[in-house]
């Protein structure tokens, strides 16, 4: 005898299962992290190094700096982060 549960495929359970994880899990706010991460390509989509990433947060108006490395990848940290940021990158010849 098969269950609703068989029809449902199995992506679809997991990813619920994280979401609820996720919405019932208590973060106090003062001790949040907010950490922006990403990576940087040309319209090739090769890695571009040495990009100059900036993050400004909209209410605090706290800025860091990062530098992309060798593969492209950047990473900010916010201690205490609103979650609401301006971001900005620059590049000789971008």
């Amino acid at each position: 005898m098969s269950s609703w549960l068989d029809s449902i495929p199995r992506r679809v359970v997991l990813m619920l299962a994280v979401v609820l994880a996720v919405a019932f899990t208590s973060v106090p706010a003062a001790a949040q992290t907010d950490v922006i991460r990403g990576k940087v390509t040309g319209f090739d989509g090769n890695p571009l190094v040495g990009v100059q990433v900036t993050a400004t947060s909209i209410p605090g108006n706290v800025t860091r700096p990062a530098t992309t490395n060798t593969s492209g990848s950047y990473q900010l940290a916010f201690p205490g982060g609103s979650g609401d940021y301006i971001m900005s990158f620059s590049m000789v010849g971008y």
